[in-house]
């Protein structure tokens, strides 16, 4: 349920920029972005909060597996059954960075939802080191 109300919450941001864009195409004149969204609803907001709290933990046990896992592949003889594990090591580390990007969104949508602005729609957010 919680993860619903992030996609709808992430969703609803991006419409306004997509109108944009598209109206901009057609040489039609929008509003700016700049504009102040009406404040957030709270249960949205908390399950938007309790999402990104979740997810952190998720990601901090995956990354201490994904360590152990590669410092495993180190001291396995087979050089094949090595290369796989680092392999194996490369996807979960991946996987991870797709998790702390999409954690970088959903906070910046609790910001703004906090602020009253709207969110970023896009561009990368830098992963974390």
């Amino acid at each position: 349920m919680r993860a619903l109300w992030a996609l709808a919450f992430i969703l609803s941001c991006g419409v306004g920029a997509i109108t944009q864009s598209r109206a901009q195409k057609l040489g039609n004149t929008v509003p700016s972005t700049d504009t102040v969204n009406p404040p957030c609803n709270p249960a949205m907001r908390h399950d938007l909060a309790q999402e990104i709290a979740d997810t952190n933990k998720e990601i901090g046990g995956m990354t201490a597996r994904a360590t152990m896992l590669r410092s495993n592949a180190g001291i396995v003889q087979d050089s094949a059954a090595r290369s796989a594990l680092q392999i194996d090591s490369d996807l979960w580390l991946s996987l991870i960075a797709s998790m702390r990007r999409r954690v970088d969104r959903l906070q910046s949508g609790l910001d703004s939802c906090d602020s009253g602005k709207k969110a970023p729609v896009s561009g990368d957010i830098p992963e974390r080191q």
